[in-house]
């Protein structure tokens, strides 16, 4: 989630954030930005597509999903 406003306790600045991942052996890796609230992720029963949720978009949005390496695209 983007940072919250310094003037306006509880509301937050839109598409400043970001979706990482965390590996086993601690890598991070940036996998989206402009990112305002994260809302809600998901996969497909195969695996093959990653759902992911932005309040402020208002959308569902779908990635290709590689398990293997978790990049999305």
């Amino acid at each position: 989630m983007g940072p919250e406003m310094n003037n306006n306790p509880g509301h937050y600045h839109k598409c400043r954030g970001s979706l990482f991942t965390v590996e086993y052996d601690g890598t991070v890796t940036k996998r989206l930005s402009n990112i305002s609230i994260s809302n809600g992720m998901a996969w497909s029963p195969d695996n093959k597509l990653f759902y992911y949720i932005d309040t402020y978009k208002y959308v569902v949005e779908v990635y290709d999903f590689d398990l293997l390496t978790g990049n999305i695209c």
